[in-house]
């Protein structure tokens, strides 16, 4: 690496912040923050992160939010209860998130002897040409468009009422190219159609998010992600499924170029997501689990550390439930705050 490049490299972890040491959290409760929906706590000693190869330090103030039980859906309640029993080990957690280095998270789930059975039996029942299992296969192809394409097409369509078709590069569909819309129906169908998980299972996404998308932070210190979302609160990633890991590595994003950007570590807890397994050629090493576009989640609780140097990015931590029953239409996007303009076809 040449002196410019190595420079260069510098000022982005510099930037990033995205070593970190030090996890122990030490929070009292501001009940002059908290809100009848959600308690508000303040760290005492705020977050120390280390940038790779530096002995720079970096300092952040730490503000938690965690939704009050009472505003929290059944199947949220008893996830937050079954693994938080108290708000320090929650805290704590929450903290740990906040200074991971992305090689450290969390153990990957394993699945039992029964559920991979079932889960390839389902898959195999679903003959070669059938459009629900080309969907998922061309989802979890290595190395070709189809993600990236029919997202971007979903994304544009929610924006606009109108999808480009994706251009076909599967030899087993007959067509020239492909309707997403249509295609986001067999997608979904064909992750229904796997067997449904039995126990609750955590799974990570890490995202970044613009200036304009930036937690809020109102006069009393409480903060709201993008601006809009408060623990609590119903969201979705409606019209788009939500890709997840349960891996242990996300290594990979301690280089993410986030200059001017928002990080966050989002986890998530449910049973309706469906691991991909043997139909993705990767998965040993992404570990992918995916939500389909109707997915609804609840907010149990986030974490918003703000830097005092600012050359270094916020970081954000949220923690979500799956949940039953909600109408990802009428819900807010998980990244934005926004509400979904278009709806897709009901299956």
């Amino acid at each position: 690496m040449n002196s410019s490049k190595a420079a260069s490299f510098e000022s982005l972890l510099q930037r990033t912040g995205l070593m970190a040491r030090g996890v122990q959290a030490s929070a009292t409760h501001d009940t002059t923050a908290s809100t009848e929906r959600f308690a508000v706590f303040k760290d005492r000693d705020g977050l120390r992160l280390h940038a790779r190869n530096s002995e720079r330090t970096y300092d952040f103030s730490v503000t938690y939010q965690v939704g009050a039980p009472a505003h929290l859906a059944p199947e949220a309640r008893e996830c937050l209860r079954a693994r938080f029993p108290d708000d320090s080990t929650l805290l704590t957690h929450m903290k740990q998130l906040l200074a991971a280095d992305f090689s450290n998270l969390k153990d990957e789930v394993v699945y039992s002897p029964d559920y991979l059975k079932a889960h390839e039996k389902a898959f195999l029942s679903m003959g070669k040409l059938d459009p629900r299992r080309r969907a998922l296969e061309n989802w979890a192809e290595p190395e070709n468009q189809y993600t990236s394409l029919l997202n971007w097409s979903l994304i544009d369509y929610s924006t606009t009422g109108e999808a480009e078709r994706i251009e076909n590069e599967d030899a087993l569909r007959p067509e020239a190219d492909l309707d997403p819309i249509e295609e986001e129906v067999h997608l979904t169908k064909g992750l229904l159609a796997l067997p449904p998980l039995s126990d609750v299972i955590p799974t990570l996404r890490v995202a970044t998010a613009d200036a304009e998308h930036y937690s809020k932070v109102d006069e009393k210190g409480r903060f709201a992600i993008s601006g809009k979302i408060e623990p609590g609160d119903y969201v979705s990633n409606y019209p788009i499924p939500m890709s997840t890991t349960s891996g242990v590595n996300l290594e990979q994003f301690s280089t993410l170029d986030a200059s001017n950007k928002e990080i966050r570590v989002l986890q998530f807890f449910g049973k309706t997501c469906k691991p991909l397994l043997k139909i993705n050629p990767v998965d040993d090493e992404e570990k992918e689990v995916l939500y389909h576009s109707r997915s609804a989640y609840q907010l149990l609780g986030a974490a918003l550390a703000v830097p005092s140097d600012n050359r270094v990015c916020p970081r954000l931590v949220a923690l979500y439930c799956a949940v039953d029953d909600q109408d990802p239409k009428t819900l807010k996007n998980i990244h934005t705050g926004h509400l979904p303009k278009h709806f897709l076809r009901d299956l």
